[in-house]
């Protein structure tokens, strides 16, 4: 059972910008921008943030990740490694030019890694990931780290030490503590020095800035294959045994890019990936694909000596906003109701066949409303399959879930009842199946329900093929 919390305008854009490309500037709490489980495995905080930093970050992520653009690829674009594409404008973007990019704590026990500096319209902004801090903390002694945690760093540029601005974020049941600083500046000079110098590192973290190139042809970035209006760009390198594969998204359709050859489900990430390389060798899965706050990439296990290798993405998992009313009707007592209930969208027509009234099987007097659901596509090479997001609409007498979305406390979830919880299940179709949502319900039976979809998935099927050109 999962919980739906209906997310703010800022975790949206995060939400669209974590899925859509993939790239993100900085570390984010998945489980906060989903929004779909009850027990928090990730602590999020602000430190040093002034409202307008925030608001400017949003907006150099909405510019960089998300570019919704109507033109076709014959225009300049510029490349932002680690980061994205963008269609040229008068905007200007550099990056850095590591020097030092991995240092190891005096004492051996932790490692810091310079993850990326991007510099765009006046300010530069860099993310910094530590493995080996916080590691076995509670989640209130971590959120108290976290406190103070950015007073560990530095950062000088040309040895002038500089103040900054910053949010900090760890991830619990690891040692992962990242840090992501920006600062206000004037174009910096490829010369400019940069060196971020952390507490317990004898040796900083440093890096020069360069502009970044500019193309005409998303093929000169990388290998790139294009279908649906979706461009697909890559560079790959080898490190020993792994093969490590950025991708970079850019497209002209209207909706955002939820898993490279994952299924539509919320909780995507446990299926297995879809995405593999052939080799001379044979076929070679996805050994996982990471989301940090470096860009996005697969891995792969790839022998020694094999030095080609062909990618195969066989469908893309997308999402569209749109917002659909749908009324059902609530059997009064515990059976099965045909319903026949139709809704158009621009994907396709949603089909209800019929609700069914259950009790749930426990001592809490619960029940459960269970909505059927089927779909029925517009477009050829396209599978529409689901809804993403949705916000209910209860009942007078039915209780209203009032479900805080920041509960650290394990124990304190673990005991929220049944009736409370919401389900969605998606069967071998991978396309939702039924919505299952717990209740209680007082004085005289309700006649209808309603749901309000936020976001709609679907499947777009042409498969991508792309020849790697991989340097070590």
């Amino acid at each position: 059972m999962q919980y739906k919390i209906s997310d703010n305008e800022f975790d949206k854009k995060l939400r669209a910008y974590m899925t859509s490309s993939g790239e993100q500037a900085f570390q984010l709490n998945e489980r906060r921008v989903f929004g779909n489980a009850p027990a928090y495995k990730k602590v999020w905080a602000f430190r040093k943030v002034h409202a307008a930093a925030v608001v400017l970050l949003v907006l150099f992520i909405s510019a960089v990740a998300i570019p919704q653009v109507s033109s076709a690829f014959t225009k300049l674009f510029s490349f932002i490694p680690g980061v994205g594409i963008v269609e040229k404008s008068n905007i200007l973007f550099y990056v850095m030019s590591p020097v030092v990019r991995e240092v190891e704590r005096d004492d051996l026990t932790a490692t810091a890694m310079l993850d990326n500096a991007v510099y765009s319209s006046g300010h530069l902004n860099i993310s910094i990931t530590v493995n080996g801090w916080h590691s076995g903390e509670t989640k209130v002694e971590l959120e108290k780290s976290l406190a103070s945690y950015s007073n560990n760093f530095t950062l000088y540029i040309n040895g002038e030490q500089c103040a900054f601005q910053s949010t900090t974020s760890a991830t619990m049941d690891s040692a992962l503590s990242g840090l992501q600083m920006w600062i206000a500046m004037n174009t910096p000079n490829s010369d400019d020095l940069f060196e971020v110098r952390i507490e317990g590192f004898s040796t900083p973290l440093s890096f020069t800035i360069i502009a970044c190139q500019d193309y005409n042809d998303l093929a000169e970035i990388g290998p790139t294959d294009t279908h649906n209006g979706i461009s697909i760009t890559t560079t790959t390198y080898r490190d020993n045994d792994k093969l490590i594969v950025w991708y970079y998204p850019f497209y002209t359709r209207q909706d955002w890019i939820l898993g490279f050859g994952n299924p539509l489900p919320a909780n995507y990430k446990a299926w297995a990936n879809e995405t593999y390389i052939v080799t001379g060798s044979g076929l070679l899965s996805a050994d996982r694909a990471d989301i940090n706050s470096s860009g996005t990439k697969f891995v792969f296990d790839m022998p020694a000596g094999e030095d080609s290798a062909t990618l195969h993405i066989p469908y893309l998992t997308m999402w569209r906003h749109e917002e659909k009313k749908i009324t059902v009707p609530i059997p009064q007592d515990y059976s099965y109701m045909e319903c026949n209930v139709t809704v158009n969208t621009s994907l396709g027509t949603i089909r209800i066949p019929g609700v069914e009234r259950a009790p749930l099987q426990n001592d809490t007097g619960g029940e459960v409303l269970r909505i059927y659901f089927d779909f029925d596509s517009i477009e050829d090479g396209m599978v529409f399959g689901s809804i993403l997001d949705y916000k209910l609409h209860y009942p007078n007498n039915w209780v209203v879930p009032r479900l805080d979305p920041y509960i650290y406390d394990d124990e304190r979830s673990n005991t929220i009842p049944d009736w409370l919880l919401i389900n969605d299940c998606y069967g071998d179709s991978k396309r939702l199946e039924y919505i299952e949502i717990g209740f209680l319900e007082y004085g005289k039976p309700a006649k209808n329900f309603s749901l309000s979809t936020l976001y709609l998935g679907y499947y777009l099927l042409d498969e991508y093929v792309i020849p790697l050109y991989i340097t070590e």
